[in-house]
This record gives structure tokens, C-alpha cells and sequence, in this order.
């Protein structure tokens, strides 16, 4: 998700009339001679009281005039995985000095482009503490004294802690570290998203819903006494997705292309998919596609208690996804189980994720907790039913068939039998194929492109900048 909008969003907001660019790392399967990349400078980038080493280059979003500056540094940012690089025996705390590395080469970078940006927009924990960087002694005074900063939260779950030392290699000290955002069960340690918030000026999250839930934290003391600051004017902006990209109308990697006119079609793809995955070939078989990361947020328990509890009904499950062994095991086994109904793939495969949201009648999001949630979102556009819990962004996008404009089937409980209960619900409607077809049209018609969240985005920076 964050991906997703760092490289849709600006594209947006450019036309709109801003220029927007983005600053990530080179990492290792970014192919520079692809980009058509130049190199700009080589910047000596001080981490540690070590001089680091470290160039820049310029290229465009593919398919747009969006520039994208990527740091390369051999040690710090351009080996291995974004999250696992194989450093990290050798370097103590290194995922978090990786991203205070990179936040300061950013900055660094941004004023050797000479880019003196009105705003810097980071997101989540990885840098988070550009915030804190612009307001330390390093910069406060410099090419970025007015420029002011936005932090955007996709998924609060995620953080980091580090100890001061680390911290201290990037330039930052206690004063820009409030006492708060120590760790309790180690007071050495910091949460950096929890620092960041502290010290960004504005604070937004991925959907309304959301934005309402976090300031709830109970049981993340650092956290909601950080978010407490923001109360009054955190804002939740629903994530879009490219319509264009994700088209059935001419996406490549289905069996059969469609529209809303010629949504008969959309049957080819359910049969096909129904092939390619050795389930039996029945057009009667309710099914139900999932696309998510395997891990508790995303309700696996749920998904797994509900297809071992409807072998008897008419429903057939596919299942994409990558995460904890776990889960991919125990889904492994129902495949090896019941081979005709169920049907599981734990890799990453783009071009099967869109055979699932073309072929699947309904695709599932269980979701324990669900900042905003996009594969909804393309599953519709592929007229494919959403049946999602009631929770965060999945509140936000998916109207239940209940109502009169409904396009899809919410439960609240956060247990199998509200999802089973669900997805009956959802069969005895696919039944009628008369209310199924308008469901279908709904989900399709519904405007979640980037065109709608950009403009919202642009007057949240115009009032950031109209503050003082």
C-alpha cells in the first residue's frame, strides 16, 4: 500500500499543478539502465562520524514526467531486500539505521538537486524522522527552514525501536527525542514513529475510519500520548488505486477481457481460473478469492476455520499470499485435503493476483484491523464482490448489499462463524443473477482512482502551508 501511493500519488498531484518528486533508495533490483537514469552528484553523507559515500540519480516514474531521485549506497542502502539485506548480523540495529541513513541522505540529496521543497511528505516508521531532521541543528537553519513536513501513518502496527546511539549516528539527540517515545521495556530505546509524529506538523492516515481508530491506543502508551497531539487536525485520506493499470478491459494477464457492458465475459475468467488451479469446473460454486499477506491482521484464522467448516456448501476458496509459515501451511494442507475446492499459492505472482480479482465472485478481507485496504478496492474494479469486516478502510469503501447502493457484504465480529454466516449471505444473492449484475455494475462505477484522494491531498498541503 505504501508503495502504491508513493508511486501513484505524485503522478496525481502533478497534474494538479505541483511538482512533485519522489526520493527512495537504489535498491538492488532497481535496473538504472531501464529508468534511463542519469547520475547527478556523489555526496559525501556524514552517519556515525563516518563519511559515507553516496550518488544520486535522476530518472521518471515510468510513463509519466513524475521525477524520482534514488540514493546509491553500497553499505547502507543498495544490497539485498528492502527489509532483510544480510547486514544485519554484522550491524547492530541496522534496519533502523538503514532508514535514518537514508532520511538524511534524502535531505542531503533534495538540497544538492537544489529542490527546496514547501513540503516534505514522509511516510511511516522508515522516515519518519525526516521530521525530526529538519528541525535539528543540522538543518533548522538552513535550505530547509521553511519547508514543513507531513507524516502519513499506512499502518500503525508497524514500528521500530532503537537505541540513542543509533540516533545519534543520523544527528539526533534527546531534544529532538522527547522522553515519551522511550521504549518501557527498555528505556535505551526509541519508537521512531512515535518521535516522528511528535515532530511533524501535520499527521494523516489512510482512510477516515482509521484515522478515528488510532487515537484509541490504549494499550501503545508512547504512541497515543504522540497521536494525542495531533487529535484535532488528524486527517484520514482514503489510498486510490491506478484505474488504468488495474483495467479489465484491457488487462493482458486475463483469460478474457471485459466492461461493464460486456460483464457476461467475466464468467470465462472464473472457469478458467477454476482450470488453472485444478478445482472443479462449475459455474455454480460460489468463489471466493483472497490476496493478502498471510498474518494474523489480515484474519487468516478466520479463512482457514471458515473453508474447513463449508466443505459440505458450494464454495470453492483461492488463496495468494506470502507471510507466516503458519498460515501457508495450514492453508497448504486444506489444498492437499480438498484439491477440487481449494486452491493455494504462497509466492508472489502479480499476474495470478489479477486472474483472482477477475475470476473470484467474491473476495474476502477478514481483516482483525484494516487501515485502508486497496486489493478491495481492485477487486471491484474487476466486478468482483468485496465481503470484508466492518473495520478501518474497509468501513470507508465497502457499502454493504443491505442498502440500497450496496456493492458488497460487511460483517462486525471478528470470528468464522460471522464470516460463514457472510458468505451464505452473499451465496443465496449470487443466486439471483438479476440483483448479482447490479451489485456488479455498482462496484464497478465506484470512483476509487488516485483523482478524487490527490485533490484532498493538495488542500491538506494548501492549509499546511497556510499555517504559521
Amino acid at each position: 500500500g505504501l508503495a502504491d501511493v508513493v508511486g501513484s500519488l505524485p503522478k496525481k498531484l502533478q497534474a494538479l499543478g505541483l511538482d512533485a518528486r519522489i526520493v527512495v533508495p537504489r535498491y538492488k533490483n532497481v535496473k538504472l539502465e531501464l529508468l534511463k537514469a542519469k547520475k547527478l552528484a556523489s555526496i559525501p553523507v556524514d552517519f556515525g562520524g563516518r563519511n559515507y559515500p553516496t550518488e544520486i540519480f535522476q530518472a521518471l516514474v515510468p510513463g509519466s514526467k513524475t521525477i524520482v531521485y534514488l540514493l546509491q549506497q553500497p553499505y547502507w542502502l543498495s544490497e539485498g531486500e528492502i527489509y532483510e539485506t544480510g547486514f544485519e548480523q554484522k550491524e547492530k540495529n541496522y534496519l533502523a539505521k538503514r532508514f535514518l541513513f537514508f532520511s538524511k541522505a534524502a535531505l542531503l540529496a533534495l538540497e544538492k538537486a537544489k529542490f527546496q521543497a514547501d513540503i516534505v511528505h514522509t511516510h511511516d516508521w522508515p522516515t519518519a524522522n525526516v521530521c525530526n531532521l529538519i528541525n535539528s541543528r543540522a538543518f533548522q537553519n538552513g535550505f530547509f527552514r521553511n519547508t514543513k513536513t507531513l507524516l502519513t501513518i499506512h499502518n500503525l502496527e508497524h514500528q521500530n525501536f532503537t537505541d540513542l546511539s543509533s540516533l545519534q549516528a543520523a544527528g539526533l539527540g534527546p531534544k529532538y527525542l522527547p522522553a515519551l517515545t522511550a521504549s518501557k521495556s527498555n528505556p535505551n530505546y526509541y519508537d521512531t514513529l512515535a518521535a516522528g509524529i511528535l515532530c511533524t506538523d501535520q499527521l494523516n492516515t489512510v482512510s477516515p475510519t482509521y484515522a478515528s481508530e488510532i487515537t484509541r491506543q490504549d494499550d501503545k502508551p508512547g504512541l497515543g500520548m504522540a497521536l494525542l497531539k495531533h487529535k484535532k487536525t488528524l486527517v484520514g485520506i482514503l489510498n486510490g488505486i491506478d484505474t488504468e493499470y488495474f483495467n479489465p478491459e484491457t488487462d493482458a494477464y486475463i483469460l478474457s477481457t471485459y466492461s461493464l457492458k460486456t460483464l457476461e465475459k467475466k464468467a470465462l475468467n472464473k472457469t478458467g481460473l477454476q482450470k488453472k488451479l485444478g478445482l472443479k469446473v462449475d459455474p455454480s460454486q460460489m468463489l471466493a478469492g483472497v490476496v493478502t499477506r498471510l498474518s494474523e491482521q489480515k484474519g487468516l484464522e478466520l479463512i482457514i476455520s471458515a473453508i474447513e467448516k463449508t466443505v459440505d456448501l458450494p464454495f470453492q476458496f483461492v488463496i495468494l499470499g506470502q507471510g507466516e509459515e503458519k498460515y501457508a501451511a495450514a492453508l497448504y494442507a486444506l489444498s492437499q485435503k480438498y484439491p477440487k475446492k481449494v486452491g493455494v499459492t504462497t509466492r508472489y505472482d502479480a499476474h495470478l493476483a489479477r486472474e483472482i480479482y477477475a475470476g473470484s465472485d467474491v473476495f474476502l478481507m477478514p481483516s482483525k484491523f484494516e487501515p485502508c485496504g486497496l486489493t478491495q478496492l481492485i477487486a471491484m474494479r474487476y466486478g468482483t464482490l468485496p465481503l470484508a469486516r466492518d473495520t478501518g478502510g474497509l468501513h470507508d469503501t465497502v457499502i454493504d448489499c443491505a442498502k440500497p447502493s450496496g456493492y458488497g457484504f460487511l460483517f462486525k465480529k471478528f470470528d468464522a462463524a460471522a464470516l460463514i454466516s457472510t458468505l451464505k449471505r452473499a451465496y443465496g444473492i449470487l443466486k439471483n443473477k438479476t440483483a448479482w449484475l447490479k451489485m456488479q455494475q455498482r462496484a464497478m462505477k465506484a470512483d476509487f482512482s488516485w483523482d478524487k484522494s490527490a485533490r484532498q491531498y493538495l488542500r491538506l498541503y494548501q492549509k499546511l502551508m497556510e499555517r504559521k
